[in-house]
């Protein structure tokens, strides 16, 4: 799933390394073969909004059959959606 792998990568970058959002979809376009017409993963989120994206987090993490340590969402996510502000 998309978002999951943002969030990963989300809480990444909190860590400082990688500097940018743009280096993670760098990496997942020339080396994970991430859909070229998708942009990377990061900009893909921005795209649909990360807003978007923190909500159908939660609701994965609501999931009796799953994990909702494993869907939620990394703080600095949060805090862009909440700003409505992007990667970019």
């Amino acid at each position: 799933c998309v978002r999951g792998w943002v969030n990963v990568v989300s809480k990444i970058l909190e860590w400082g390394m990688p500097l940018a959002a743009s280096d993670i979809d760098w990496v997942d376009l020339n080396g994970y073969g991430f859909p070229a017409h998708r942009c990377g993963p990061m900009l893909y989120a921005d795209t649909v909004g990360l807003d978007v994206v923190v909500r159908r987090m939660k609701q994965f993490a609501r999931n009796r059959h799953g994990d909702p340590a494993a869907w939620a969402p990394a703080r600095s996510l949060v805090k862009l959606a909440a700003a409505g502000k992007t990667f970019s």
